[in-house]
């Protein structure tokens, strides 16, 4: 682990709004990188990771053994995690919090060496995936002194895992309700196609699907992914293959909301109905 950290690209992200002062933790140089945010103060950047090797290295470890939560129910290690109830952006939410004692690079890599005791929703698993190419990528000091959520803990759950994005704001694009695409933080509408910004955003970088048909539902409603190449994605809830294009994904959902094999699904349907929903080059 660590062998290098020239994979990791760092955005700098301003404006972020967040409590959090201090210098990177992550340098290709030695070096931490400090940004100044539009409030004046220095904030964290955080890595893209983009370590395609690392990334394909922990698909081939959970491939065929991790389930997918929705249909089988929660599962995780009990011995590294304990299971919360969580007041979170004003609803409860359950979330996995790491026992006492035990270092984040140690239960990362359990997560991997174990992956039968696991179930993860798209959400849970696209983070898992990175987690552990973060870990490998800067290796397991640096990886166990990333930035704790409050209070100390570090959590692991359905959005803004501890470890990969420590302000729990989305930084990246994203459509608001009216499926404009709109740059976070700040709401400025973004200019370029969503199309056009997914051949320029790095590799490791998380982009979702969503159906907006109204006979969409979760868990078939949306499809967090990551990019791993040129139409190339890493994604758990549309089959045993967790390589896939984008046209299977589409394809995954519009036949999970109407019922219908994909030979019959209306021609316009998927044009009409599913878009890329955000990108985040920095994980939430």
């Amino acid at each position: 682990m660590g062998d290098t950290n020239d994979y990791l690209v760092y955005q700098k992200a301003a404006p972020i709004y967040a409590s959090d002062q201090g210098s990177s933790p992550y340098s290709t140089s030695g070096q931490s990188i400090p940004v100044q945010a539009s409030s004046g103060k220095l904030v964290m950047p955080y890595p893209t990771i983009s370590n395609s090797t690392y990334l394909a290295l922990a698909v081939d470890k959970l491939r065929n053994k991790v389930a997918f939560r929705p249909k089988v129910g929660r599962k995780f290690d009990f011995e590294f995690w304990d299971l919360y109830t969580f007041n979170y952006t004003d609803r409860y939410d359950e979330v996995l919090r790491l026992k006492d004692g035990i270092s984040p690079s140690k239960a990362i890599e359990a997560i991997f060496e174990k992956p039968e005791k696991w179930s993860f929703d798209c959400a849970e698993f696209v983070q898992a995936i990175l987690l552990y190419t973060l870990l490998n990528t800067i290796g397991s000091d640096k990886f166990n002194s990333l930035p704790k959520k409050p209070g100390g803990n570090w959590l692991f759950r359905q959005h803004f895992s501890t470890g990969l994005n420590a302000v729990d704001i989305k930084i990246g694009w994203e459509r608001d309700e009216n499926k404009i695409l709109r740059r976070l933080p700040g709401g400025v509408i973004e200019t370029k196609s969503a199309e056009q910004i997914l051949k320029e955003v790095p590799v490791g970088t998380i982009i979702t699907f969503k159906n907006y048909n109204e006979a969409a539902h979760p868990p078939f409603e949306n499809e967090n992914s990551i990019k791993a190449g040129d139409d190339l994605y890493i994604a758990i809830a549309i089959g045993k293959e967790l390589f896939v294009s984008r046209k299977e994904i589409e394809v995954a959902l519009a036949e999970a909301a109407t019922g219908l094999n994909a030979a019959i699904i209306p021609k316009d349907y998927i044009k009409k109905n599913i878009l890329i929903y955000d990108i985040l080059p920095i994980p939430r």
